[in-house]
């Protein structure tokens, strides 16, 4: 069954104190080659001059709405969705931009009604090496993609776009007690009900620096992660344990790196030799290695 040709697309951008790169957001959108959308801008109590920068452009596709208080992501993205009045929701955040035939793109696969989430492959861009690098080195998962999204999540919520009904019919939202995997949630859960179409064109830019969600909220993450697991085991029930004993084995990786990185030492040089002898085995000794020769050398220096 063919759908609208021309559905209207709400993009959802959620904005805190996000003027340094807000406007090279925007233009991505207003260059779009499909044009048939609205911005949803929730502007969550903003200190900086992002509202300014917004309400400048003078164009009826552009939405500001300000929270009447400041909340966590999660929260704000919820409030946001209620805004939406498109057939279908992107989102955008203030740091990220997108390629000029995103959209187009994106919508002309979701034609078929039998798809409920369209995402792309994006490009890093590193603030502080100044490097560029592909998210996702391997063909992206379609079709029915739960197991293979649990193994090695692919999604950056920037590259997606999602018929809404599936969210509206489902009652799905963000999960607002977590802030940093609430995307991973709602999209793992969401893949159990539809078909994903992944696109393996960098289709959108992820800009990397050190106000990014992940280099500030690496433990929050790990966390976050643990409670996931716990709550979710019985959900996706004996079909997922093998995609889910790869998710524990990955949660056990970061907290090993994470115990590396705020400097435990000790604790981790023997949750190395006890973690179990694969390719991630090997990144947690050259990481180890790495940081013991580099404070080696500092104090060898000193």
């Amino acid at each position: 069954m063919k759908a609208n040709k021309n559905p209207l697309v709400s993009i959802i951008i959620n904005c805190f104190n996000g003027e340094e790169f807000l406007r090279k957001s925007l233009e991505s959108i207003i260059n779009q080659t499909y044009t048939n959308w609205e911005i949803i801008f929730w502007d969550n109590r903003s200190t900086d001059n992002s509202p300014e920068i917004f309400n400048s452009y003078k164009d009826k596709r552009f939405k500001y709405f300000k929270a009447e208080e400041f909340t966590t992501l999660y929260v704000a993205r919820n409030k946001a969705l209620l805004k939406c009045e498109g057939e279908f929701i992107a989102f955008l955040d203030v740091d990220d931009w997108w390629e000029l035939e995103k959209i187009k793109k994106q919508i002309k696969i979701l034609e078929d009604e039998s798809v409920g989430l369209v995402y792309a492959n994006s490009i890093i861009h590193n603030e502080q090496s100044k490097k560029k690098t592909i998210f996702q080195k391997k063909k992206l998962p379609s079709g029915n993609v739960t197991e293979r999204i649990l193994t090695n999540y692919p999604i950056g919520i920037s590259t997606v776009v999602i018929r809404k009904k599936i969210l509206t019919n489902n009652n799905l939202t963000f999960n607002s007690n977590y802030s940093v995997i609430g995307d991973f949630d709602l999209f793992t859960n969401l893949s159990l009900l539809t078909n994903f179409i992944g696109i393996d064109e960098t289709l959108s830019n992820y800009r990397l620096h050190e106000s990014n969600d992940s280099f500030l909220n690496r433990g929050t993450w790990i966390n976050e992660l643990e409670v996931w697991l716990d709550k979710n085991k019985n959900k996706f029930g004996d079909r997922f344990k093998r995609a889910f004993k790869a998710v524990e084995l990955n949660l056990n990786y970061l907290k090993i790196k994470f115990k590396i990185l705020e400097g435990n030492y000790k604790e981790s040089f023997f949750d190395i030799i006890k973690f179990p002898f694969k390719i991630e085995k090997l990144k947690l000794v050259c990481i180890y290695l790495l940081i013991i020769f580099k404070i080696k050398k500092h104090y060898d220096f000193k």
